[in-house]
């Protein structure tokens, strides 16, 4: 997160205000506007200190009490940029690039732009000024599971949920991601109906269609930005939404409301997010009318009155949009959870009971269960005996990760090399055992990954294993000799009925919350772990479909039951969509035991990991009781906190 006066931080700022007044162009037209910021450096020098500030404007009407919304003069949007750029000391940057970069007019009353630090103080001079701070990062929380959840009609008695909810026709879902790629076949329009008529969003790309109703980008305001996905992420969560069914040779996959409208907003590049372009796109999406807000990407807590996106989604939900977002893959920290507002539907991660294994047979005969997405024919991969290398054996804690230069002088020809999970791309890693000659790899976990493995793709023949899996092998390596520590690895494909299940991810962020005032996030768990999706033929690796593990992947299962629920309740509050998610949440496993935390050993999951517990989607639909929670008593819990006035104002 970039400090506050950093300048090689992405500009924002961030407005709030009631009807603007009028000033004068000085072409003897009346603008709306006020007094611009004095600036100290002429604008042909001024390009190497700018920075994004956020700065709040107060309401003129909202005095003691911040739950008494005040009328707003909505101008067009032609006249509230210009009142924007009124605020700026010119309007453009000695480069010639704009000063100004968005000019929201639902999520936040206000406007990204770049200022120096000191030309965003320079704003506390302007009447009705409320506060300025700077734009910051944001990272992305990166199909078994309709029938896991038993959402189709032929796992659940007397018909599923899909078939109670018309499998969401005629439900929008946003995804605030980075981008799509909509020729992929699980965004066919097969069957899907026509856009409903409060749908007002457009699509900048040639592949939309039924499916596929809006797909804009937003990078620092340049407006010739292709939504199209060049990462995988926001490919493999809107599958994971609102997937169409797909048939082949290993079955149907489909995502949990197969047959709902998807628009996409592209704000993700490189794997980082910034605030000013997730603000434009949840201002977007809310005035395209989405029906429902995927918001897959967080940082750390901030007060709430600081935290742009809890900002931003507090008008969505005003607007009757449901917000899911995900808690964040910072576990087993305590309190390094994302989206603490409770207006938000928060989700942490689970797994399933399917499991990609890839045994590590010991040549003692001691069989390890581990996972692996690459099973490669028994011609390309024999199941026979090879040597095994673990280069941080001496504790080298740069070769027991397989960092790059720590292998480059070994010769790991013919061998299996033991690598620690974590700590690096497992890209990197791979990488750096094919060059130093080793023809597979055990990517083994520590303590705190704990029972969470991954059925990666990966480019050598591997297998992950638990940690108390990785101890075994280790154990096995020490009491060895070098010469005959052997190990083979048995690709044995797919298998359900892995026990527990569902269980919390070990990665996945857990409370307690510290920014607002000890309400419980999470607020339910969903599968989040090796989750199968679709994947964009122009990523790196280009399969059809890819595993990705997340607090993103949980995200979007709740997401595509939210959007199920409000096609069966049209008239339910975002308010009542979420309390159904959490009071219909389930506390127990497959076989009735208390959910399992994959960070213990024999450990029940406590609250803080799993929320109210596992997604339940029949059960949501019909809770039998749902709260109704209103704006007003939203901004009486803001002033609870301790909030100023002032802070309040910004969710005004």
């Amino acid at each position: 997160m970039s400090p506050a006066t950093s300048p090689a931080s992405t500009p924002a700022t961030y407005l709030k205000a009631g009807e603007p007044p009028l000033s004068n162009d000085g072409g003897g037209n009346t603008i709306p506007g006020g007094n611009r910021i004095p600036t100290s450096t002429p604008a042909a020098t001024q390009n190497e200190n700018q920075s994004l500030a956020i700065a709040a404007m107060k309401l003129d009407n909202v005095k003691a009490d911040p739950a008494a919304a005040p009328p707003v003069h909505l101008h067009s949007p032609a006249d509230l940029k210009i009142w924007h750029a009124s605020f700026l000391p010119n309007a453009t940057l000695s480069s010639g690039e704009p000063r100004l970069l968005y000019s929201y007019r639902h999520a936040i009353t206000g406007f990204a732009a770049s200022l120096t630090p000191q030309e965003a103080k320079s704003m506390e001079s302007i009447q009705d000024f409320i506060l300025a701070y700077p734009d910051r990062r944001l990272f992305l929380h990166t199909t078994y599971t309709p029938r896991f959840l038993n959402l189709d009609e032929w796992t659940s008695a007397g018909g599923g949920v899909w078939e109670k909810s018309f499998y969401g026709e005629g439900a929008v879902i946003g995804v605030v991601d980075t981008g799509i790629s909509p020729n992929h076949p699980s965004f066919s329009d097969d069957g899907i109906p026509f856009p409903p008529i409060k749908w007002k969003g457009r699509c900048s790309l040639a592949g939309c269609n039924n499916k596929v109703i809006g797909a804009k980008a937003f990078r620092a305001g340049d407006r010739n930005v292709s939504p199209l996905d060049l990462d995988g992420h926001g490919t493999h969560v809107a599958g994971i939404a609102a997937g169409n069914f797909v048939r082949f040779a290993g079955g149907t996959a489909s995502g949990m409301a197969p047959k709902a409208h998807l628009a996409i907003y592209k704000a993700c590049f490189g794997g980082e997010c910034r605030d000013s372009d997730v603000l434009a796109a949840v201002d977007q999406a809310i005035d395209d009318r989405v029906s429902v807000l995927l918001i897959p990407l967080g940082g750390m807590p901030l007060p709430l009155y600081q935290d742009s996106v809890a900002v931003a989604s507090f008008a969505a939900v005003g607007k009757g949009i449901v917000v899911c977002a995900s808690a964040g893959n910072g576990g087993p920290r305590k309190s390094e959870i994302s989206h603490e507002a409770p207006w938000v539907v928060t989700a942490g991660a689970s797994s399933a009971d399917r499991r990609v294994i890839a045994t590590v047979r010991l040549g003692n005969g001691v069989d390890l269960v581990g996972e692996s997405g690459f099973q490669p024919p028994k011609e390309d991969f024999p199941t026979s005996f090879r040597p095994l290398a673990f280069p941080g054996i001496d504790g080298d804690p740069a070769a027991a990760n397989c960092h790059n230069r720590s292998l480059a002088d070994l010769d790991l020809r013919g061998k299996i090399v033991l690598c620690f999970a974590g700590d690096a791309e497992n890209t990197d890693k791979f990488r750096a055992a094919s060059n130093a000659g080793a023809v597979a790899v055990i990517l083994m976990n520590r303590r705190r990954h704990g029972f969470t493995t991954r059925s990666d793709t990966h480019d050598l023949p591997a297998s992950h294993l638990s940690y108390m899996n990785g101890r075994l092998l280790r154990s096995y390596m020490y009491s060895s000799s070098s010469a005959a520590a052997v190990a083979a690895l048995i690709f044995n494909g797919t298998a359900y009925g892995a026990r527990p299940s569902p269980a919390i991810a070990a990665f996945s962020s857990r409370g307690p919350s510290l920014m607002n005032g000890g309400l419980l996030k999470p607020d339910i768990i969903a599968p989040g772990v090796n989750v199968l999706s679709a994947w964009p033929s122009s990523a790196v690796s280009a399969p059809l479909f890819n595993f990705m593990s997340g607090t993103s992947m949980a995200a979007a299962h709740v997401a595509g039951v939210a959007a199920l629920i409000r096609k069966k309740h049209p008239r339910w509050s975002p308010a009542m969509i979420h309390s159904a998610l959490v009071t219909s949440a389930s506390n127990l496993d497959l076989d009735g035991n208390q959910l399992f935390d994959e960070l213990s050993y024999n450990n029940s999951g406590s609250l803080l990991a799993a929320g109210a517990g596992q997604l339940h989607p029949a059960g949501a639909m019909n809770p039998g009781l749902v709260y109704a929670i209103e704006r007003k008593h939203f901004l009486h819990y803001l002033c609870g906190l301790g909030y100023s006035i002032t802070e309040v104002r910004k969710f005004n």
